[in-house]
């Protein structure tokens, strides 16, 4: 698989090393990995040129960093046919704008598994795809 992680800015950067480990176990398992600064100055442009020349089976961001990306008000993912998996270390309800993003491709991951009975009971309509890891 072809698999891009985004990386930024956290809390005692804890994303810095849950990326690096990711990478690690993924290249590991013979998957093209790359890895992109969400904090660098134009980070969006330079996504989008990214997403222009290459091709991505899934994109992955910590707490759901990245999902919201958005062209003409339409999902990035949904444009460019690629899963988004948001990985949520933290409590979903600190992330509800992330989690109510309209987009086909989301998977969402939880730490807890009452962290998924927490998004399912509040939006049970969402159409994400809800799993505890």
């Amino acid at each position: 698989m072809q698999i891009l992680i985004y990386k930024g800015i956290s809390q005692y950067n804890a994303f810095d090393y849950f990326t690096e480990c990711l990478l690690t176990a993924l290249t590991s398992m013979n998957h093209t990995v790359e890895v992109f600064d969400a904090d660098i100055p134009n980070a969006k442009l330079k996504l989008f040129e990214t997403f222009s020349i290459k091709s991505f089976d899934l994109v992955i961001g910590f707490n759901g960093m990245g999902c919201d990306i958005e062209i003409e008000n339409e999902s990035i993912y949904d444009i460019i046919k690629t899963h988004f998996l948001g990985i949520f270390v933290d409590h979903p309800v600190f992330h509800i704008s992330r989690l109510s993003t309209p987009m086909n491709y989301f998977l969402a991951s939880f730490l807890d598994k009452s962290h998924v009975d927490f998004v399912q009971d509040l939006m049970p309509e969402s159409q994400i795809l809800k799993f505890f890891l």
